[in-house]
């Protein structure tokens, strides 16, 4: 867990907050281009730059945990190796995952951002791993924890969401926009929220 500079991500007491990432890696981009807005991903320059080694070391990809390739291809094998060769292709990291040693059980209430290198609710990443981190943010009411996902779709069958949970989604234009507030409204969650950034066209909020 780190200190982060994302300006929106602060503490309860309104100082900056931290990055959590038991998951990196996500599918929705073509080449470093996000799809949903075709913008440049940091998180995917950070993976094939100074993070890279670091993720290429985890063989901890989704069909280790007995899920099955997102694509559905014949040659397994030959997937698995091309998937383990991307460092942002998704990963696991189970020794993140103890929480309470990284922000202490008697420390100052947290503001932490899950998953800023990946997407939560993405393409690719199993339910499983959802479940998992979901879980341990349940064992830590006292911290606020930021979800922020591009997949606003994927959102219902987890809610409700802890009261401990500020969900948002990302909206670059107006049908992210509308998409957004679309799937928002079938969500429980003491907080929503949407991050405009980047934006890219005029969005019209209507009431």
């Amino acid at each position: 867990m780190n200190r982060t500079k994302i300006e929106w991500v602060k503490n309860p007491d309104g100082t900056q907050g931290y990055t959590w990432n038991p998951i990196t890696g996500c599918l929705n981009h073509v080449k470093g281009m996000c799809k949903g807005g075709g913008f440049p991903c940091y998180a995917y320059r950070l993976a094939h730059g100074r993070l890279k080694n670091v993720y290429l070391a985890n063989v901890g990809l989704p069909e280790l945990y007995g899920t099955k390739c997102v694509f559905d291809r014949a040659d397994t094998e030959a997937a698995y190796d091309e998937h383990i060769a991307d460092p942002f292709y998704p990963r696991f990291w189970p020794e993140k995952m103890w929480l309470h040693q990284l922000v202490g059980s008697k420390r100052k209430p947290k503001g932490i951002f899950v998953c800023d290198m990946s997407d939560l609710f993405g393409i690719g990443v199993p339910e499983e791993w959802t479940r998992r981190v979901l879980g341990v943010i349940r064992k830590h009411p006292r911290h606020r924890f930021y979800l922020l996902t591009k997949q606003p779709q994927n959102l219902s069958q987890w809610s409700p969401f802890p009261d401990n949970v500020y969900l948002g989604v990302t909206v670059c234009n107006q049908a992210m926009f509308d998409k957004a507030v679309y799937y928002l409204k079938m969500v429980e969650a003491r907080v929503k929220f949407l991050s405009m950034e980047p934006m890219l066209g005029r969005i019209t909020i209507e009431s």
